[in-house]
């Protein structure tokens, strides 16, 4: 008897979930459908209505579609808070500045940072404009590029999961000297330069530690969007061209449980 009811337990939880899925499936439809007409109205390009269309495909199937709000509205604030962790901490793990952040301080950040999805070919950064966010890869495929006077563009870089950029864009104004493309649609958790100053105005002791990374980073060019490259130096693969990460990254896998320990000690004890 317990076998018969398990087995209908099972087969009543399948079908409940094809139901979602094919209810989903349906509501994604008329959506395009919706999407799809207004852009014929509009007489909106073949060429761009198939990208709008792809993204919308792409936005759907990775489930981003789901307002992340609406996904974690229900949740207690210690559940949510470490989701929310969950989700962020072992990016952060490899991102030098936050190594000397203590759990109060890297909590307030990681409710500071947002989801972005990037469209393949979409430039994230451009060369010459003012950097304003941290960039962390969830998800994707990027490179950097990179245009010296009288020289072709070039590309000095490839990045992908668990790889970040824009770091130095939290600390100066300064312009940026590569541009970053998607080569792929990319999801992203995006820290903003103004978001990132409210953590450091909550705790004054961590000012010291920003100042010290804006020096090294202007001394030692250690962001890759501030990685010179000699003309003549050729296209290396992303093994050879991103060590620094790659160093990052092994210290990370290394750190990242006793990182994650840390955080969630500290959010048992923090009033949310």
């Amino acid at each position: 008897i317990l076998g018969v009811s398990m087995s209908s337990l099972v087969i009543s939880s399948a079908t409940s979930a094809l139901n979602n899925l094919d209810a989903g499936a349906e509501s994604h439809r008329r959506d395009l459908d919706a999407i799809n007409g207004y852009l014929r109205h509009k007489r909106v390009p073949m060429d761009l209505s198939k990208r709008i269309n792809g993204f919308y495909n792409y936005v759907w199937s990775s489930m981003q579609y789901m307002d992340q709000s609406l996904a974690i509205k229900d949740l207690p604030p210690q559940l949510r808070l470490q989701l929310q962790l969950a989700c962020n901490t072992r990016l952060l793990a490899g991102v030098p500045i936050f190594k000397q952040f203590d759990t109060r301080a890297i909590i307030m950040v990681v409710q500071r940072m947002k989801a972005a999805v990037f469209c393949p070919e979409e430039f994230v950064v451009r060369q010459g404009t003012e950097g304003k966010a941290l960039f962390l890869i969830t998800r994707g495929v990027v490179d950097v590029i990179k245009q010296a006077t009288g020289v072709k563009t070039k590309v000095v870089a490839v990045l992908s999961d668990n790889d970040f950029f824009g770091e130095k864009s939290l600390v100066t104004s300064e312009v940026t000297n590569a541009s970053v493309r998607s080569l792929s649609y990319s999801d992203m958790s995006v820290l903003l330069r103004s978001d990132f100053r409210e953590v450091v105005e909550n705790f004054p002791e961590l000012s010291k530690i920003v100042a010290q990374t804006a020096q090294l980073m202007h001394i030692n060019r250690k962001n890759v969007l501030e990685t010179a490259v000699a003309p003549q130096q050729p296209v290396k693969e992303k093994r050879s061209t991103s060590l620094k990460f790659e160093r990052l990254k092994v210290d990370g896998c290394r750190k990242a449980r006793s990182f994650m320990d840390r955080i969630d000690c500290g959010s048992n004890n923090i009033e949310t």
